[in-house]
């Protein structure tokens, strides 16, 4: 059950004070938005060893498509720890819709390679690493730009 004795002893809440604060969390939030190097880096080289893996013909072909799993979602579930946001984050969808196609950019590309490593079964090992280092360093280079975005998108919603 609920005391009301309790809540009264706080006192009124001060609008003033409470918008500040909510201002002083953002902008901790958006301070902490800024991923190492080395997390996009790794992060692209997860996703190029998931594309590389994906077009597997052999057993030992799978080894970098778990490998790329394994470090991509370890990433993101780190980078949700420390930042506190993530690229599942309900709030994402608007900070897309505000304007930083970067992360869209990336997906795009992750995506299509995906699919046509599955599809285009006649690539051969060469074509594969091509085709993974293209989506590798697509990730790894959108990564900051997504992230300078989204301090700057964040920052415009505290005016």
């Amino acid at each position: 059950m609920e005391n009301t004795d309790e809540n009264r002893a706080f006192g009124p809440i001060d609008p003033l004070a409470a918008r500040e604060a909510v201002r002083a969390a953002r902008a901790r939030m958006t301070d902490r938005l800024r991923s190492p190097w080395w997390f996009h880096a790794l992060h692209g080289l997860g996703i190029a060893l998931t594309v590389y893996g994906v077009r597997s013909r052999s057993a030992w072909d799978l080894l970098p498509l778990g490998i790329g799993l394994v470090l991509s979602i370890g990433l993101a579930r780190r980078r949700t720890g420390v930042v506190g946001f993530s690229r599942a984050n309900p709030d994402r969808w608007q900070f897309l819709r505000a304007g930083a196609p970067w992360s869209v950019i990336a997906l795009v590309v992750a995506v299509a390679a995906l699919t046509a490593s599955v599809v285009v079964r006649s690539w051969t090992v060469p074509e594969g690493i091509v085709v993974a280092t293209v989506v590798g360093l697509v990730s790894a280079l959108t990564g900051p730009l997504a992230d300078a975005t989204a301090r700057r998108y964040l920052g415009r919603r505290d005016a």
